[in-house]
C-alpha cells in the first residue's frame, strides 16, 4: 500500500482519475447549458429545469443543440436530464422532437443519458430504441463516464 492512499496495490493512472475540466460553450437556451471536456472527448448537454412553453418551442430548441455539436470535434456526448422538469409523453413534444434529438445522438460516437428516475429511465430507452440508437442511461455520472471513456 502506497503510503497516505487509499487504494492497494500500484497507484492508479492519474489520468484515468483526473476529474473532468469543462469549459462552457456558448449556445443561447433556457433550456440547454453545453460544456466540453477535450481532455475526455466529452461534450456534455445539462437540461435545465425550465418547461418548454410548446412542442415548437422544444423542437426549435433540439435543432439549434444539432446545429451546435455539428461543430464540435470531441466524440462523445453526455446528457444530463437530471435537472430537467417531470418526464412527459406527450405525443405532440415526442413528434415534434424526434428528429432533432435522433441527429443529435447519432452525430456521437458514444451517448450516455443520466437520469433522476426510474420512469425518466424507461422512457429515454423507449425512446433510444425507438430512434435505433444504442447508448447508456444511467443514475450515475461516474458510471456515465466510464461508458464513454
Amino acid at each position: 500500500m502506497v503510503a497516505g492512499a487509499d487504494w492497494v496495490g500500484a497507484a492508479p493512472d492519474a489520468a484515468r482519475w483526473a476529474l473532468p475540466v469543462w469549459s462552457e460553450i456558448p449556445f443561447d437556451s433556457r433550456y440547454y447549458r453545453v460544456t466540453v471536456d477535450p481532455s475526455l472527448g466529452v461534450v456534455r448537454a445539462t437540461r435545465s429545469a425550465a418547461e418548454y412553453p410548446t412542442a415548437d418551442a422544444a423542437a426549435d430548441d433540439l435543432r439549434g443543440l444539432l446545429e451546435l455539436v455539428r461543430t464540435v470535434a470531441e466524440p462523445r456526448l453526455l446528457i444530463d436530464l437530471r435537472g430537467s422538469p417531470r418526464p412527459r409523453s406527450e405525443q405532440d413534444i415526442e413528434g415534434a422532437t424526434n428528429e432533432p434529438r435522433r441527429e443529435i445522438h447519432r452525430h456521437f460516437e458514444r451517448v450516455a443519458i443520466l437520469v433522476r428516475s426510474a420512469i425518466g429511465r424507461l422512457q429515454v430507452l423507449r425512446l433510444l430504441k425507438r430512434d435505433g440508437v444504442e447508448g447508456a442511461v444511467v443514475f450515475d455520472e461516474d458510471e456515465a463516464l466510464r461508458y464513454l471513456a
